[in-house]
């Protein structure tokens, strides 16, 4: 049985610089969860994603994702996601689970 390639990434898509300051991991019921605080376009959020360690903290290049589990928000929520994009090539998603002003 042949597995087919993962599509390849055009590094020029991801154009959000995301700055992670606060990296956190946990077991959780489907595997390791990534906890980040970090800083989009000036704005502090947590993100929410499934890995196998502490993150380490940093710039990341990121693009945005529409999130398949509510495609459509209201006027007063914001359902966002990142897929990061790292140096070796390999992706990652991340939900936006939190905001926060930042002091």
């Amino acid at each position: 049985m042949f597995l087919s390639a993962a599509p390849k990434v055009n590094p020029a898509d991801y154009t959000t610089t995301v700055h992670v300051i606060s990296s956190h991991w946990s077991l959780g019921n489907n595997g390791g969860v990534q906890i980040l605080q970090a800083l989009i376009d000036g704005q502090q959020v947590e993100l929410l994603g499934h890995g196998e360690g502490v993150l380490k903290l940093g710039n990341y290049k990121a693009a945005p994702l529409q999130p398949a589990y509510h495609p459509r928000p209201n006027g007063h929520d914001d359902n966002v996601a990142y897929q990061f994009l790292f140096p070796t090539g390999e992706t990652r998603n991340f939900d936006v689970t939190g905001y926060s002003t930042t002091p």
